[in-house]
C-alpha cells in the first residue's frame, strides 16, 4: 500500500481533514529524507517535475489531475483533454517543468 493511500485511509478512519493529516505526512517524508523540490496542490505528494501554473501559485503532479483542474468551471466541456490543455498553454496559464537544482 502506498503512502498516500495509508494517508487516505486514516483520512476516512479518523475524521480527521486531509490537510491535518496531510501536514503529518509532509513532516514524515522531511524526517525520512525524502527531498523534493515542490508538493502537488491536489494530491500532497512530492514532486520534482510537473505542472507549474501561474508563477507557482499552484503545482499539479499528475495530468489527469490537471485536466480535472482545468475542466473545473465547465469551459470547452465538449473540447479534448489535449485541445484544453493547449489553450490553458497559449494563454500562459501553466508550464511543465523539472526542478532539480531545488533539492539541494
Amino acid at each position: 500500500m502506498s503512502s498516500l493511500c495509508a494517508l487516505a485511509i486514516l483520512c476516512m478512519i479518523s475524521r480527521v481533514s486531509y490537510k491535518v493529516v496531510n501536514s503529518f505526512y509532509q513532516d514524515y517524508k522531511i524526517m525520512n529524507k525524502e527531498k523534493f523540490a515542490r508538493f502537488c496542490d491536489i494530491t500532497g505528494e512530492g514532486m520534482n517535475e510537473g505542472f507549474c501554473l501561474g508563477d507557482g501559485e499552484m503545482y499539479i503532479k499528475y495530468e489527469k489531475d490537471f485536466i480535472e483542474f482545468l475542466r473545473k468551471d465547465g469551459v470547452h466541456p465538449h473540447e479534448s483533454d489535449e485541445f484544453i490543455m493547449n489553450e490553458a498553454y497559449k494563454m500562459g496559464l501553466y508550464y511543465w517543468t523539472e526542478w532539480e537544482e531545488d533539492l539541494g
